[in-house]
C-alpha cells in the first residue's frame, strides 16, 4: 500500500473493505455454470413439493451474489516477499507492506459484524464449480489466471449498500507484526515511516525490504 493508506489504517485503527463489484475483475462474485447445474441436479432428487421451492431459490440467486452488499479486504499469502506484488500494487517506490498472519488477522477483528477469513481458490470457470451453501464461497474463488496473487481475503456482508466500501474497526496491535518499506525506496524513506509510526503511538518494527540487495562478490 502507499504511505497514505498505511497512516489511515494506523490512525483510524480500521481496515477498509472494498465493495466487491468495485474490483476490476468482472468475474468477482460470479457463480459458475457447473455450480448452478449441480443445484438443479440436486433438485431433481427432491419430492415435487420441495423441488419447486428449491428451484425458485436457485433462480433467485441467478449467476451472481448481491455484490453491492459484500465487502472484501485482500492480502497476499506467502512465506516470502513477492517482487511481483511490489510492482503490481505500488505506483511509486514510496510504499510499504504490512506483515501479519492468518491467525492475527482473525484475532484483530473486534467488530460484532460477521467476517469470514479464507484463502482464495483458483479454478477454471468454464468447467469447474464450487458449493454455494456458504454465501462467501463465490468471493473466495477466482479464475486460474489470477493464481499468482495467492490471495487471502476477509469478507463481510454489509448491512446496507455503501458507495465504495467501509472501514471496519480492528485491534491494530494484534494485526501488525512488522512493516516493510519498498525495496526500491531511499534509506531516508524508512526513517520517515519509523518516525510517523512512533508519533501515532506504535512501536512496530520497520524494515527495508532486501529484494533489491546486490549479491556479494
Amino acid at each position: 500500500m502507499d504511505l497514505a493508506k498505511l497512516f489511515s489504517l494506523l490512525d483510524s485503527e480500521s481496515l477498509y473493505f472494498t465493495r466487491i463489484d468495485k474490483f476490476e475483475d468482472p468475474f468477482e462474485g460470479v457463480i459458475p455454470p457447473a455450480s448452478i447445474a449441480a443445484l438443479r441436479q440436486y433438485a431433481s432428487t427432491l419430492p415435487p413439493n420441495e423441488r419447486d421451492k428449491f428451484l425458485r431459490g436457485v433462480e433467485s440467486i441467478g449467476t451472481r451474489l448481491p455484490i453491492r452488499l459484500i465487502g472484501v479486504n485482500c492480502w497476499h499469502l506467502n512465506d516470502y516477499e513477492s517482487a511481483a506484488m511490489w510492482r503490481l500494487y505500488l505506483k511509486s517506490n514510496e510504499g510499504v507492506a504490512i506483515q501479519s498472519t492468518h491467525r492475527k488477522l482473525k484475532e484483530s477483528l473486534t467488530c460484532e459484524e460477521q467476517v469470514y477469513v479464507g484463502q482464495v481458490e483458483y479454478i477454471d470457470y468454464d468447467i469447474q464449480g464450487f458449493s454455494i451453501d456458504n454465501i462467501f464461497n463465490a468471493c473466495l474463488h477466482k479464475r486460474a489466471s489470477f493464481a499468482h496473487e495467492r490471495e487471502l481475503r476477509a469478507v463481510m456482508l454489509m448491512e446496507m449498500e455503501q458507495s465504495h466500501g467501509l472501514n471496519l474497526r480492528i485491534d491494530v496491535r494484534k494485526l501488525v507484526e512488522r512493516i516493510y518499506v519498498a525495496p526500491s525506496s531511499d534509506p531516508w524513506f524508512a526513517d520517515i515511516v519509523r518516525r510517523m509510526v512512533g508519533r501515532l503511538g506504535y512501536d512496530f518494527e520497520v524494515l527495508q525490504s532486501r529484494l533489491d540487495d546486490r549479491p556479494l562478490r
